[in-house]
């Protein structure tokens, strides 16, 4: 008797769990997209592998900069992308990436500047991303790196990215910190709204930190790049007349500080104006790292 009691609760709970397990699946759209998501952002934030070539910037750092591509035409290098959505070029943001660098000569840290970067908006001067990730327990990093799909299933914790208010758009997050986006459709005016909205409540800080940084590392003789990532006209219109941020004084006074600027056109498509999406990001990533071996390394 105890031992029929014993299968039907053991049957009873395991019915229950599927139950559970399927109802969570259909209710939460991407639930898997979730597990492999905080896997990504966990892996990037707490590795203590470290490289010769580190990307570092915001969004659109982390969608335009494929280290692949980059490590095709760079072959003796090893590229890993620092990119933060919402992060700028503060505190947490520099530290973190300066601790993905290797100590030696001759490292390249390539940052991808946007005015947004470099605002005094709260959330992006306080890294409230990377803050965020930091501040898990020893036990939820374990969970999430050896058992991301029960994570997900029974805690509702997710490092969100964009996908939760961008339907239609589907991510693949790389672990060597790329995230590769594919559009079901282009709307190149999509951010035009957004960013009218932000820089009304922001205003630029000239990169006064970041370019400490930069002569900071120049010293070290770390190899520091700057560009502009690709965005769409209207977009740029936007940032050039709300943003506060003067794009001509900041690259004099980033060569002033040691660092080396490389300009690009905005013939790249993409997804949202303020993005690129994964076939543009690939090409738009083989045409930087050419103008760096051209221009800069002169091979």
């Amino acid at each position: 008797m105890c031992k029929e009691r014993i299968i039907h609760t053991i049957l009873f709970a395991t019915a229950l769990l599927t139950i559970f397990i399927i109802f969570r699946i259909q209710y939460d759209v991407y639930f898997l997209e979730n597990a492999e998501e905080n896997k990504y952002w966990v892996r990037k934030t707490f590795s203590t592998k470290t490289y010769n070539f580190v990307a570092l910037g915001d969004s659109r750092c982390q969608y335009d900069v494929c280290p692949q591509k980059i490590e095709e035409v760079l072959s003796e290098y090893q590229c890993f992308n620092m990119g933060y959505e919402g992060c700028g070029f503060y505190k947490s943001l520099l530290k973190i990436g300066l601790a993905r660098c290797k100590s030696e000569p001759g490292t390249i840290i390539l940052l991808a500047i946007t005015p947004r970067s470099l605002s005094d908006e709260k959330e992006v001067m306080d890294g409230t991303k990377i803050k965020q990730i930091l501040t898990m327990s020893i036990e939820q990093k374990l969970w999430i790196e050896y058992f991301p799909y029960s994570y997900a299933l029974f805690d509702r914790f997710s490092i969100k990215n964009i996908k939760a208010s961008n339907k239609g758009i589907r991510l693949k997050n790389h672990f060597n910190g790329w995230t590769a986006v594919y559009p079901t459709k282009i709307n190149e005016s999509r951010s035009d709204g957004s960013y009218s909205r932000i820089f009304r409540h922001s205003n630029s800080r000239q990169g006064i930190e970041l370019l400490s940084f930069v002569k900071k590392v120049t010293e070290k003789k770390f190899i520091v790049i700057g560009f502009f990532p690709p965005i769409s006209k209207s977009l740029l219109v936007i940032e050039n007349e709300k943003s506060g941020f003067y794009r001509k004084k900041f690259i004099s006074a980033f060569i002033q500080h040691g660092g080396f600027w490389l300009n690009f056109s905005n013939k790249y498509e993409t997804f949202d104006g303020s993005h690129l999406h994964a076939k543009s990001a690939e090409k738009f990533s083989t045409d930087l790292a050419l103008k760096i071996k051209n221009e800069i390394l002169k091979e």
